[in-house]
């Protein structure tokens, strides 16, 4: 948001060591650069979503501009670190971050979106798995509870920087998301009509429709205005049936960690009953491995920590498809 951007006070933090983990990705996945790996220009300002290959703002507004943060820049618009915030990258090096609701002086139902053409349409009567993750930026006011996909037939351009009124393939819709610590993972199962070339991300309901949660005490509300801002990455639209027999990757998993933040022991809560190897790793700030763990699973996973100062620390949780990465 070029506009609003500039009426959001960021501080600028100290820039941190990148912590690369290597991208994942499925075979069938039919949306283009859907970790935002590749890019055709380093971000190296703000609105720069569109530098990312692929991806592009369907808004023609002066306002909207969605924002790109890979490792390949300089702070504040790379990654961990950048101007909305810290957070680890859910697959690879890069992520895009938006504006999901807006409003100041006379503006109302302020939405940034990006949109990208899928690899092939999807096929009338079948069934795909669709998944977005999505992490709330910490130097902001506001969560909220209605993010989401949408498809469309057509290429989309809006010429309004307002919220686009089409409904959604999937779409969170729980109380407002607040978590700057960890991804979330908003999925589904969506039956194709066959219609369906492009996807666009972001939130598809109105002011009058929203659950908001002040969250930051840099942002409040009032004066400036009130926003919310959320980083997006690892965008999945996937056959169905390609997913039978195939093990399910570490980033499909569900991880909630707690307590956090944590001082003697971490339990590691995940969605799945089937033993399998597991891998963590503890790390600081500046990259340096602190302490790892391998063990089977079951559901829960407890580590016990060695003595540290207080801080923002890395794990990196690894099976055999894959990898993540959390903030501790």
């Amino acid at each position: 948001m070029k506009s609003i951007k500039g009426v959001f006070r960021f501080i600028v933090i100290g820039f941190v060591v990148s912590l690369i983990n290597p991208c994942f990705s499925f075979s069938q996945n039919l949306v283009p650069n859907n970790s935002f790996e590749a890019y055709d220009t380093c971000p190296y300002m703000q609105g720069h979503a569109r530098f990312a290959s692929g991806w592009f703002n369907p808004q023609t507004d002066t306002i909207t501009s969605p924002d790109y943060f890979h490792s390949c820049s300089f702070f504040p618009f790379n990654t961990p670190c950048n101007f909305a915030g810290c957070q680890v990258p859910y697959q690879g090096l890069g992520y895009v971050g938006m504006g999901c609701f807006g409003r100041f002086n006379n503006y109302q139902n302020v939405r940034e979106y990006l949109e990208t053409n899928l690899l092939q349409p999807l096929v009338p009567g079948e069934q795909y798995y669709l998944e977005l993750n999505v992490s709330c930026a910490d130097r902001v006011g506001y969560g909220q509870n209605s993010i989401g996909m949408a498809f469309s037939d057509t290429l989309y351009i809006n010429p309004t920087y307002e919220y686009f009124n089409i409904p959604t393939a999937i779409e969170y819709n729980g109380p407002p998301l607040i978590d700057t610590v960890n991804w979330v993972t908003i999925s589904g199962v969506y039956t194709a009509t066959g219609t369906e070339q492009y996807i666009l991300l972001g939130c598809f309901k109105p002011d009058s429709l929203l659950l908001l949660d002040s969250i930051n005490v840099y942002y409040p509300g009032g004066g400036d205005g009130e926003f919310s801002y959320y980083y997006f990455d690892d965008i999945k639209v996937i056959p169905l049936d390609s997913l039978q027999g195939i093990d399910e990757p570490i980033s499909n998993l569900s991880v909630n960690i707690y307590p956090n933040p944590a001082k003697e022991w971490l339990t590691l809560d995940f969605n799945s009953n089937i033993q399998k190897q597991l891998t963590v790793s503890l790390f600081s700030m500046d990259g340096k491995e602190i302490k790892n763990w391998s063990e089977k699973y079951t559901s829960k996973m407890y580590l016990t920590l060695p003595q540290l100062s207080n801080g923002i620390y890395f794990l990196k949780i690894r099976n055999g498809a894959g990898e993540v990465v959390r903030k501790v």
